[in-house]
Order: C-alpha cells, then structure tokens, then sequence
C-alpha cells in the first residue's frame, strides 16, 4: 500500500513538473499575446503549447528562439503549434547529447512564410528539412556550417513557393549536394563566404527564360566560353557587373547571348569588353547610342550583333583586327554608323544594316596605314542611303543597297591596288528598287561580277569596269539605248537584261 501510495505522489509530481513549464511565461521569454513570441537562454523540456487562454494562443506569429537549449526535438517543440507560425528565427541553439532524432517525423508548417536557421552542428535544419513548407518564401541556412557530406534537399512538392535560398558562411566547396526541383523557381541563391573555389569544367552555361535574379562572379567559372541568358527580364544591371567583375582571370574570352535583358546601356561592357568574343545583344531598351568611347577596346571581340533597339541613333564603333561580323540589322531608328579601324590588319566578313533609317556610313582611318577596307559581304538594303560615297573606300564580295533612296550616283573614279583581297571574287553590286535617275561609276579595274540596277527610273546610266558578266536593267521604262544615255564599258559582259523596257525607249 505505501509503494502504491509513493509512485501516485511521483506521478502527481511528474505531471505538475510536466505543466509548471508554461503555466507562465519563462523568463527569459516575451509573448506579446499579438504577434511576437521570442526566447533566449531558456531550457526547453516541453512542447510550445496552444495556451488554453485565448488571448494567449499563437496564432499567425513570429517565434524566434536564440541560445537555448532543448531536451527535446525540433518536431516535439512545435508539434502543437506549427502550423500557426508565420515566420520562425532558430539561432544557436543546442540539443541535450541524450536526444536521439527520428528523420521521418513530419510538420506541416501551414503558414511559414520565412524561416531563418543558424546552427553550428546543422543539427536544427536536419530535423525540420523533410517537414512540408507550403507557404513558405524565404530560407536564410546561413552560418550552419554545411558541408558537402550530405545532400541539400528542396523539392517543390516540400518548397513549393521557394524564392530565396540564403545558403551564405557555410563550408560548402561545390554545389554538388544542392538539390531538388523547386531549385528551377528560386530567384535569389546566395553562395558567399563558402569554400567554393570555382566549377572546373562548366563551359557552357544556359540561363534563358529562368526567373534568376542573381548571377555567379566569372571567377568561379574559369573555364566558361558560352553564357546564354536571353529573356532573363529579373537580373538587374549591376548583376552582370559582378559577373564580369574579374574576367581578365578566365582562361577563355566569351560568347555572350543577352538577348532581351534589363541591360539599358552598352557602357555596362565598357571595362570587360577585353573578354568577349562573341556579344549578341537584340530587343533591348538602351536609353544612350554608341560612341567612339565605347567598347574602345574590343582587341578580341570577333562578333557583334544588335539589333532591334528602339533608341538607338547612331553607332561609333571600334573595329580591331579579330573583328568579321558586324549586324545592327532592324534598328528602325538608327541614322549614321561610322567604323574607326584601331588595326593596319582589319578585315570583315560581314556587315549587316539593313532595315534601318540609315542615311550614311563612314569609315574612319585615322588610327590606321589603310586606305581601303575589305568587307565581304555587306547588306544595307530596305534602309535610307542617299549616296554611295563609301564605296571610294570599300572593297567587297556582296553589296546589297536595294531598297533605299538612292538617286544620282556619280563616282567618278575607284582605284584598287590590282589583286587586292581577291577582287576577281567580287559578285554582286545590287542596286535594285531605288528610284535611281542617273549613275556613273568608273572602276580601274575589276568590277562586281553582277550589277543589279533593276526596278528603277533610270534616264542616264555610264558604267566602267574590267570583270562584269551580268548587268540588270529590267523594269527600267525611262531609259534609252542611245550614246548619250547609255553608256557602258563592260569588255566581259555577257547577259544583259532589258525586259520591260518599253519599245519606244529604242
């Protein structure tokens, strides 16, 4: 009878041992009865109970909990109150050495919206990581010492609303362990002050269309050549700069494809354009155009190409010997483009302004011993050229001018040093749909293989030159085949096309 007697006080006491935790407040604890519970150097024995008073139950609250210690698990703690808490602050807080945890437990944190830990032994994140977060947004695991020994988990059907991963101060050395689906919503991920040293071996990287909001240094990166980032509409300006920061440490020079970005000025390229090879830079906003100040040097730029910018007035460009394609093709307000050669080397495969507002083209020689530029194909059609004046200074494969403005064209004399650039291998001067009354040019020697000067209102027309075979003058009513208008010192022509030529203009 007295055994029975004593285990009835023991479990009496047990119980009121049990309870006595929240008949009140801990001291080292404030609860507001609104919105605020926060403890610090308290001993947890007990789960956080739903007060059985109403004004102290916690509902929709901030918990925070720093430099405590608990004699029980994470899952105990808030197995009553959970799914009420809104945003949650777990820092520095230790476990009783006797806990054992079970992996499997569960919570369903209903209404978390932001969850901050930080734990030296990663004890705190490893019991509440496979718990269900559908509400929540923003994840700080800073100062949590992770390392690449276990796998960092964040599937969407746990994180389905994910937008901010905080993953900063921990001994990570790869992302290796970085996991999960719901990686391909985050928009923020904060590596810094890891041990990351640099992905070895990523060469290409595709970040098209994705939400990202940040980007890596480049020196992570050193051996990257490929960055595709078109439609990436949430990085700001000042991302790409950190992402070019340091690129003169990479092994290899860039193609960039930012296609439809924030980007709002070239100047953003100024001090790393030394490590782009390759920049194509379409449907953007720029609110300034290009000046000889910009992109001033591009030694090893090979590619460039923008098109469709709206506020684009004219272009000043530096072209160095690497240079060969040049396309501002469907810039609709662009006027002037004018090419200052930096090299006594500079030859361009390509140069592309079509459909543009373009009323003149230069080249500038002023840094150079040239006096002729080579470019192999050029397109200026469906654009506003007045004058060919550029041509006393080009030499070329293909030049397509169609589709412009053109009226009188009176070169008088062309002179090319005799084989320079292969000149035999200069196909097509297309001078085509331009409302052209009169033309005189006069090469020394060769001349384009074909001329197009079809579908305009030609009264007058002299041609010289050494290596025509086709000319085309269809759809030409007003010209006349008389010595007078008609004009031609073409020894190697061979087609000549006069249809739709009225019979009266015989």
């Amino acid at each position: 009878m007295k055994e029975q007697i004593l285990i009835l006080f023991f479990l009496i006491f047990i119980e009121k041992t049990k309870c006595s935790f929240w008949n009140e407040i801990p001291s080292r604890c404030i609860y507001d009865r609104t919105t605020l519970f926060s403890c610090w150097n308290t001993t947890f024995t007990h789960p956080i109970p739903l007060f059985n008073d109403l004004t102290y139950t916690l509902q929709n609250h901030y918990v925070q909990i720093r430099n405590s210690y608990f004699q029980l698990s994470l899952n105990d703690l808030f197995v009553h109150v959970g799914s009420n808490i809104e945003s949650l602050e777990l820092i520095n807080n230790t476990f009783s050495s006797l806990l054992s945890f079970n992996e499997d437990e569960k919570i369903y944190f209903r209404l978390l919206q932001s969850l901050q830990i930080h734990d030296e032994k990663s004890l705190q994140w490893f019991q509440l990581n496979t718990s269900y977060f559908p509400q929540l947004i923003k994840l700080d695991l800073s100062y949590n010492q992770f390392t690449n020994d276990k796998k960092l988990l964040f599937n969407q059907q746990y994180f389905p609303f994910l937008k901010y991963l905080n993953l900063s101060h921990n001994q990570l050395q790869s992302i290796d362990n970085l996991t999960g689906n719901c990686l391909n919503r985050i928009e923020s991920l904060i590596l810094s002050f890891n041990k990351l040293n640099q992905f070895q071996s990523l060469i290409f990287l595709d970040l098209s269309s994705t939400l990202i909001k940040q980007l890596f240094s480049i020196t992570l990166l050193p051996r990257l050549e490929i960055f595709l980032c078109y439609y990436c509409q949430q990085i700001p300006m000042i991302e790409y700069e950190k992402f070019l920061l340091n690129c003169s440490q990479s092994h290899n020079y860039l193609i960039l494809d930012l296609t439809e970005t924030n980007i709002n000025s070239l100047k953003l390229f100024n001090p790393y354009i030394k490590c782009i090879k390759d920049l194509t830079f379409n449907n953007q906003h720029l609110i300034d155009s290009i000046s000889a100040q910009d992109l001033l040097f591009s030694t090893n730029l090979q590619n460039i190409q923008m098109r469709t910018i709206d506020k684009i007035d004219y272009i000043h460009l530096n072209v160095y010997d690497r240079l060969k394609s040049i396309d501002f093709s469907y810039n609709m307000n662009l006027k002037y483009v004018s090419l200052h050669l930096m090299s006594d080397y500079t030859y361009l495969q390509r140069l592309i302004l079509s459909h543009t507002t373009v009323k003149d083209f230069s080249v500038n020689f002023n840094n150079t011993i040239q006096k002729f530029l080579h470019i192999d194909i050029i397109d200026m059609s469906y654009s506003r050229l007045e004058t060919l004046y550029f041509l006393k200074y080009l030499t070329f494969y293909t030049l397509d001018v169609s589709y412009n403005r053109l009226k009188i064209i009176d070169i008088n004399q062309i002179n090319f040093h005799h084989g320079m650039y292969e000149l035999t291998l200069m196909n097509l001067l297309n001078l085509s749909s331009n409302e052209m009354e009169f033309i005189k040019i006069n090469w020394n020697n060769e001349s384009p293989h074909t001329i197009d000067l079809s579908q305009n209102n030609l009264q007058s027309i002299e041609l010289h030159g050494q290596s025509t075979y086709t000319l085309l003058l269809n759809e030409n009513s007003n010209l006349s085949l008389t010595p007078i208008t008609f004009n031609i010192d073409l020894p190697l022509l061979q087609y000549l096309d006069l249809d739709s030529i009225h019979i009266d203009s015989f």
